[in-house]
């Protein structure tokens, strides 16, 4: 079984002021390096998209079709 590293990033569209949450996952380091370096997105609120981009995933306000930022709560 893979271990995962778990995480959550805080969301805000940063036209209408919408606020949601993106919980992701990643291989844990050892098979990280082994070449697993595939970024999960396990949940996101509703409001939000997403689109993978390589590695990496870019999320957008589903309302205002604004890229969203990441916020600290």
């Amino acid at each position: 079984m893979k271990v995962r590293e778990k995480w959550t990033e805080n969301l805000r569209c940063p036209h209408c002021g919408k606020i949601g949450e993106a919980q992701l996952s990643r291989a844990d380091t050892f098979a990280f390096l082994m070449g697993d370096k595939e970024t999960s997105l396990d949940h996101l609120s509703d409001g939000f998209s997403f689109v993978r981009e390589d590695e990496f995933i870019r999320f957008s306000c589903a309302d205002c079709q604004v890229r969203a930022v990441m916020t600290y709560r």
